[in-house]
């Protein structure tokens, strides 16, 4: 599981990550008027594979994305207090991390039939409490 290293600092920005071996731009903007974060996946090249994808807690992201160019594995944004509140403008990259899980562990989840929330959620608990 890959932590996805973003600004508090910022209500706007893009951040270059590197997915199971590939190079994305995600671009990450507050709205005010919806109190909400919006995620947009991007290729290196900075063509658009998703817009506007509303970031809520426990909730993989893009998973309805059809692009073949999109990451092979599970973004998913996660409460690190444990309430399960979506994140509100200050929130994102403090209580609320990123979190990408690569390709290997949603197979091995699946093969498990592990529920993807529930291996994030303890596994930065673990992080978390040190365990």
């Amino acid at each position: 599981m890959v932590t996805i290293p973003l600004r508090t600092d910022l209500l706007w920005y893009e951040l270059r990550v590197e997915l199971d071996g590939v190079r994305y731009v995600l671009e990450l903007r507050w709205s005010a008027r919806e109190e909400a974060w919006y995620l947009d996946l991007k290729t290196a090249a900075g063509e658009v594979m998703a817009h506007g994808l509303k970031v809520l807690v426990d909730l993989p992201l893009g998973r309805r994305i059809t692009d073949e160019r999109k990451p092979p594995g599970v973004l998913i944004a996660v409460d690190t207090s444990g309430a399960h509140l979506d994140p509100g403008e200050t929130d994102l990259g403090g209580r609320v991390q990123l979190y990408y899980l690569t390709a290997v562990e949603v197979v091995d989840l699946l093969a498990t039939d592990t529920e993807i929330t529930t291996e994030v959620t303890s596994a930065t608990e673990h992080v978390i409490l040190g365990g």
